[in-house]
């Protein structure tokens, strides 16, 4: 069984998660360390057909050696837009919380560092007794919480962040400016109330992109955030 730790990306929904780990996937190709992200749970699969869009997990696929097939890397899909719970249960689904397990420790077996995607919000339920802070706290691995500075969702954020610091997890906390917050004080002040309440200083922002390719992302984060990066690729 592997030692090494994956990476939780945590974060409330729409605080631009997968963009990060596409990032630190093209980043960590580049370097050939071999990375592999995993969104194991999602829901949403009859919209984005719909609309012809890709599932996260299919946009992390081409970034991975070996064509890992989707039941690794995005193993349960829902049909419906519903919060997590409710949507498998809509599916008459039954989360199968061993066989998870496995398949990460397979992709820690197999590959270098390796990313996953939760959903977002910690208090979000997964099933009845089990909800995103529970299942951080029964994997134990390297939590990156996403912020995105958003005007109206302080309160919720540092309420996040208290669960977190008050969790023992290893938190590393970064800023994501994903719809172009310009305002100079209102960023300067979520950093300042978000630092304090996470009880840890962040590792940096990364910026609007207008063109949010993987390799975009990657180059962003080398400029921005070189400690995290370097984090990742060393360990």
């Amino acid at each position: 069984m592997s030692t090494k730790k994956p990476w939780f990306v945590a974060g409330l929904p729409g605080a631009g998660k997968t963009r990060l780990i596409l990032g630190l996937l093209s980043l960590g190709a580049k370097a050939q360390k071999n990375p592999v992200a995993t969104k194991p749970l999602d829901v949403g699969l009859l919209r984005k057909n719909a609309q012809e869009q890709p599932l996260d997990g299919e946009l992390f696929t081409p970034l991975v050696q070996g064509e890992p097939s989707s039941g690794l890397i995005f193993p349960y899909v829902a049909h419906e837009d519903y919060p997590v719970e409710l949507a498998f249960r809509r599916d008459g689904v039954r989360l199968d919380w061993k066989m998870l397990s496995q398949r990460l420790q397979v992709l820690l077996e197999h590959y270098g560092p390796v990313l996953v995607e939760t959903p977002g919000g910690l208090m979000t339920p997964l099933e009845e007794k089990r909800r995103v802070i529970d299942w951080l706290k029964e994997a134990q691995g390297v939590v990156v919480y996403l912020v995105g500075p958003e005007p109206n969702g302080l309160n919720q954020l540092l309420l996040e962040l208290q669960l977190l610091e008050k969790s023992g997890l290893e938190v590393l906390m970064v800023f994501n400016n994903r719809y172009s917050q310009t305002d100079g004080d209102l960023l300067f002040y979520q950093w300042e109330q978000a630092e304090a309440a996470a009880n840890r200083e962040a590792f940096g922002m990364l910026p609007f992109l207008k063109n949010p390719s993987p390799e975009a992302l990657g180059a962003a984060l080398e400029e921005h955030m070189p400690k995290l990066v370097e984090r990742f690729l060393n360990g």
